[in-house]
């Protein structure tokens, strides 16, 4: 049954208020700039298919980096095909079931037929459109093995995905008295994976995660991909179809934003949309943006057209070995599946262990021409420029933050909902509450807050800020790499709460509103002076080591005393926190009640050479890095991304390349393996390899 605009006026007002409620933006195409920056390159894959046309691919192809075995004739075949059906649905004045059954059917035997070599575990072969964003371009990165070899494997692979029609999509996120309105209408296609014994099995470890919002189906899990159609007489345009799949859509957003607050890691939520009126179709891209669900048009054409035809086969091709090869794979690993690579050749390079996330990088641009040599060059740095960096250990950056939580219940409210949603609001307070330690808890004032962001960032201590308030205090130290530039932070973070707003969040926890805490009997802890500093000034090399195991402090109180050694590892605490800020940083409207906010940054400038008294963290990390020739640390976000940053000591020359990719070389020597405490795989080595060949050929990167 297809989404008819036939609803009445007040089911649409209904709509328009929710579709307002929930923060939703109906967008046409438009301008790139305005995208969310870390979609863009992938947006700008689907944008870019608006170029290519039937007549120079049927004799050329695409420009594939990957030069992966495309069948551009099966292609072209599939294209007339579907020209041809769509030119006789409008020449017999099909119905509107009939033009939604053909989108229907290209969709799912595209997503059924692309399949792994069973003998080598690689692709038959790669979309043209997502072949940019795979780190590996070597020939064999695609099936190779003798087509009488493979035939006899290929029947028994198990499908990847699995879809539903006509159903009915439920947030399970929303209000109970929203519900009825957001899943009042069924959508003729949702598309995701497939339930297989082995993600039934991780999914049994995490019962608290939901992996569908389809009602009566959980065959279909972490849906991505819906289809919506409307029938041409009842409306111009796609404003009905646009506003009624909108609740679907943010239905499985909501899936996939909560699965990454679940397994803390941050991500990237993208649903796709796919929409027909009769013989006119569109692509759209559901994500996040702040506060907001934007729903973004990038492609729309009739398939009467040899031309949109094929620019609409080509997307749905992307979109299913995006599905496979990032999707997939980033929901398997947070779910605790092991990351395996793929079988390698002897003789070859092989095909990187984890694909590069789309929404970190952008592929060169396709195009029918070929490459200069110089234009090839050029395209290779640019590659390179966004997959790895190259940092000295002195370009580090101070950063501090601070955030108070609110001393009202609805303010408190707002923050837990945000952090756990109506599912899990009491198990965020839970979380938030262990942050403290009340059974030995770290007390400042409020002023020290002040005191403690002056004393990191090495800048003037304002007197206008001093309040004797006592505080709760959670307080962290961090080093990190930025995964999109390699710069190295060291981060002090501080998470405080009042007398007052404790005992609001244990009065959440307890349901009680009788006062827990008594001022006259809370003591404020003594923070010595040497606790802060000598993380602050820790050497360059234990800092670097540290932000390569990504290695995450917080400071205990023992005995009233906090000191040097009462810095501590915590895993637990390391995960709460790190979806604390992440929701943070997300959500503002949400925390924008909350006193004490600080976040600076400033360069640091000074590196004392280590220490007896380094041993805060030559205590936790694991081994020295003397006996190395460099660092290559492996840089994530969220998913499936790798990224590589190549950190040299103070006293080299980050200019030098041909003597970096050298470094980079006697470093390969001990891969693939686990060196301190990080595992490099041999596509990791693959990747690194061609990077330091790279670097040794060419003078700039």
């Amino acid at each position: 049954m297809a989404l008819h605009d036939a609803s009445t006026t007040s089911d649409r007002q209904e709509q328009y208020h929710l579709v307002r409620k929930y923060g939703i933006c109906l967008e046409g195409p438009t301008l790139p700039e305005t995208w969310p920056a870390k979609y863009q390159s992938l947006f700008q894959l689907v944008r870019e298919a608006d170029k290519i046309r039937y007549d120079n691919y049927k004799h050329a192809g695409l420009e594939n980096p990957a030069r992966s075995p495309v069948p551009v004739d099966e292609i072209c075949a599939t294209v007339r095909g579907l020209v041809q059906t769509a030119y006789g649905l409008r020449r017999s004045w099909a119905s509107d079931d009939m033009w939604r059954g053909t989108i229907q059917r290209l969709v799912v035997e595209r997503f059924n037929r692309k399949r792994e070599c069973c003998l080598c575990g690689k692709d038959y072969w790669m979309s043209d459109l997502l072949a940019p964003l795979h780190n590996s371009l070597a020939s064999d990165s695609v099936c190779n093995c003798a087509e009488s070899e493979a035939m006899g494997f290929y029947p028994a692979l198990l499908l990847q995905f699995a879809s539903q029609q006509n159903c009915r999509v439920v947030n399970e996120f929303s209000p109970d008295s929203d519900r009825r309105i957001l899943s009042n209408q069924p959508t003729p296609l949702v598309l995701g994976l497939r339930k297989s014994s082995q993600f039934e099995l991780l999914l049994s470890r995490f019962p608290d995660i939901q992996a569908t919002a389809i009602e009566d189906n959980e065959r279909v899990i972490f849906p991505f991909l819906l289809l919506g159609s409307q029938a041409e007489k009842h409306s111009v345009g796609f404003e009905s179809i646009e506003r009624q799949s909108a609740f679907a859509t943010i239905s499985l957003l909501a899936i996939q934003r909560d699965l990454s607050l679940k397994r803390r890691f941050r991500t990237c939520p993208i649903v796709w949309l796919l929409a027909n009126q009769g013989d006119e179709c569109k692509v759209y891209a559901a994500v996040p943006d702040g506060l907001r669900s934007r729903i973004i048009e990038l492609w729309g054409g009739s398939i009467l057209r040899h031309d949109y035809a094929l620019q609409l086969l080509l997307i749905v091709d992307m979109i299913c070995d995006w599905a496979k090869n990032i999707f997939k794979k980033t929901i398997m690993e947070k779910l605790g599946a092991p990351v395996l690579d793929r079988p390698e050749k002897s003789h070859g390079a092989t095909r990187t262990g984890q694909p590069n996330n789309e929404l970190d990088e952008i592929g060169e641009s396709l195009s029918g021409t070929k490459l200069s040599e110089t234009t090839r060059a050029s395209s290779d740095q640019l590659k390179w420029s966004k997959i790895a960096h190259i940092r000295s250990e002195t370009d580090v950056r101070y950063q501090f933050r601070s955030i108070s939580l609110p001393e009202s219940k609805k303010g408190l409210t707002r923050i837990l909902l945000a952090i756990g949603g109506t599912r899990h609001f009491y198990q965020a307070a839970q979380q938030l509450l262990s942050l403290f330690n009340l059974d030995g808890p770290l007390i400042i004032r409020a002023e020290q807050i002040y005191h403690l962001h002056s004393t990191w960032t090495n800048t003037p201590y304002d007197s206008l800020s001093s309040d004797p308030e006592i505080h709760f205090a959670s307080l962290s130290f961090r080093p990190f790499f930025d995964v999109m530039t390699g710069q190295m932070t060291q981060e002090l973070s501080c998470i405080t709460a009042s007398i007052l707003s404790m005992e609001l969040l244990v009065g959440i926890l307890t349901e009680t509103e009788k006062k827990q805490f008594c001022e006259d009997g809370i003591t404020p802890t003594l923070l010595l002076p040497q606790t802060i500093a000598l993380l602050r000034d820790i050497s360059a090399l234990e800092l670097t080591q540290a932000a390569f195991q990504d290695l995450h402090l917080h400071l205990h109180a023992f005995k009233q005393i906090a000191g040097v050694n009462n810095w501590v590892e915590d895993r637990t605490k390391s995960r709460i926190l790190e979806t604390f800020w992440a929701v943070a940083d997300g959500q503002e409207l949400s925390f924008w009640r909350c006193p004490h906010q600080l976040c600076s940054s400033v360069e640091r400038t000074a590196f004392p050479n280590s220490t007896e008294e380094g041993h805060i963290l030559r205590r936790l990390v694991q081994g020295p890095w003397q006996e190395q020739p460099c660092i290559v640390a492996k840089l994530r976000d969220g998913g499936a991304a790798v990224l590589y940053c190549c950190v040299i000591r103070k006293d080299e020359n980050p200019e030098d390349l041909p003597a970096i990719g050298r470094k980079i070389h006697r470093f390969l020597y001990r891969l693939p393996g686990s060196i301190n405490g990080v595992q490099y795989t041999s596509g990791d080595k693959s990747v690194l390899t061609d990077w330091a060949n790279f670097l040794v050929q060419h003078q700039s990167c």
